[in-house]
């Protein structure tokens, strides 16, 4: 994982942080999908060609083309927003995403050609007949003198059409019961169309599932209601076409120009007074005249020991000491329990300097010098390697490979569907 500069307020974020935690603006660098996988439309046609593939057009795959004819998928970029559509066998266009996320819509359509793939590879077993030859197996696809049972080939067949079609039938699943809405669909400000704000972050409590409204004539958030299913809502919000979901405070703020620099809720006194007080971000801190830093050490279970917690720089001893945990609120006081993104620093010992003549004064060594950090740093390390050693095991993409001997006919995709 890696650190990347936030393109609204400058401090350096983690690459799989969605919003940056000090300005709430969307990450763009945001790594949202595996290691290996495409990420960019470029990357995908190189992907599309290593792997041997008809022509887009016999495969209907157009990427980086608005192809409006129809039985045809695709996705393309226009002023900074990537598309990814189907036009169904009637013309018509189904939309599967349309955003500025281009790592997010180009997995869209990987994921699709892959099942597609395998689709078209069962198609091609089927219409050869091969699974009626003699001795037929998965190893010996072209048959010896030795005869296979009729429930073999019936079981291979069957987990060649759940290899098929189980993706396609967990979609149809997620698209008519909504299962989506109970998780990530949740989580975000819910603008109305008369500009009331409501926040949900889609997550269970021992009461429920809590809504809460911002008055902005107070400033101030409040508990709206808990409901005991996550489906319910406020009745404001019951009609889709009412409302605008935002992810980001930051977008809202410029929907509706507020001034306010209290909206955001992880900030606000009764939303972390009501048990929701989150880790600050991994970063410099200047307060009161002292240096802190704080490490949100999330990997630590990959490694030897958890250093999360609040450190401070001893201006006697030209060293930095541990201060105190991240939920020690008596020892950081209210201004660094409830704000602490008022007093961030920088993401750099270099980016303090001269934040006034006191500290100007100081030669502190970078946190990033001290045994704290550089085991924090072998914590995210041996997470990365596990990701990596995952992916590996799983995460191949050789089955994948097209034979240049095998037809791929498009009339057997389902092109009624929306996708």
């Amino acid at each position: 994982m890696a650190k990347v500069k936030c393109e609204y307020c400058g401090n350096f974020i983690l690459d799989t942080e969605s919003t940056c935690p000090n300005c709430g603006a969307v990450n763009e660098n945001h790594q949202r999908i595996v290691s290996g996988t495409p990420k960019t439309i470029a990357q995908l046609q190189t992907w599309y060609k290593t792997r041997g593939l008809p022509p887009e057009e016999t495969t209907r795959f157009f990427i980086g083309k608005d192809v409006k004819e129809p039985k045809a998928f695709g996705i393309y970029e226009e002023n900074g927003t990537f598309t990814v559509y189907k036009n169904k066998a009637n013309g018509s266009r189904a939309i599967r995403y349309q955003g500025t996320d281009e790592a997010y819509a180009v997995n869209e359509l990987y994921l699709r050609l892959k099942e597609e793939i395998l689709h078209q590879k069962s198609q091609n077993i089927a219409k050869r007949g091969i699974g009626n030859r003699p001795g037929y197996s998965v190893k010996n696809p072209y048959g010896t003198p030795k005869r296979r049972s009729g429930k073999f080939k019936s079981a291979f067949l069957i987990f060649m059409l759940a290899v098929v079609f189980l993706p396609t039938i967990f979609t149809t699943l997620f698209t008519v019961f909504d299962v989506t809405r109970y998780f990530n669909r949740e989580q975000g400000y819910y603008v109305t169309n008369t500009s009331d704000i409501y926040y949900s972050d889609g997550k269970e409590y021992d009461k429920g599932y809590e809504w809460w409204f911002y008055d902005p004539q107070d400033d101030m958030w409040e508990l709206y209601k808990t409901f005991d299913k996550a489906k319910y809502k406020p009745a404001a919000l019951s009609d889709e076409s009412n409302y605008i979901l935002y992810t980001s405070y930051y977008d809202v703020k410029e929907h509706l120009k507020l001034e306010s620099d209290k909206f955001p809720i992880d900030n606000a006194k009764e939303y972390i007074d009501a048990g929701h007080h989150k880790n600050p971000s991994t970063s410099y801190y200047y307060y009161n005249d002292d240096l802190y830093y704080f490490i949100d050490d999330e990997h630590s279970s990959y490694g030897s020991k958890d250093n999360t917690g609040w450190y401070r720089y001893n201006t006697k001893s030209s060293d930095w000491e541990y201060y105190c945990s991240v939920d020690d609120k008596d020892s950081l006081g209210n201004d660094l329990w409830y704000s602490e993104s008022d007093y961030r620093a920088g993401s750099a010992i270099e980016d303090v300097y001269g934040a006034d003549e006191y500290l100007a004064t100081w030669t502190p060594s970078g946190f990033e010098d001290t045994s704290w950090y550089n085991s924090y740093q072998s914590n995210e390390s041996a997470y990365q390697q596990h990701l990596n050693e995952r992916n590996d095991s799983y995460d191949s993409d050789s089955d994948y490979d097209w034979d240049s001997g095998d037809s791929w006919d498009s009339n057997d995709t389902d092109w009624d569907s929306d996708w």
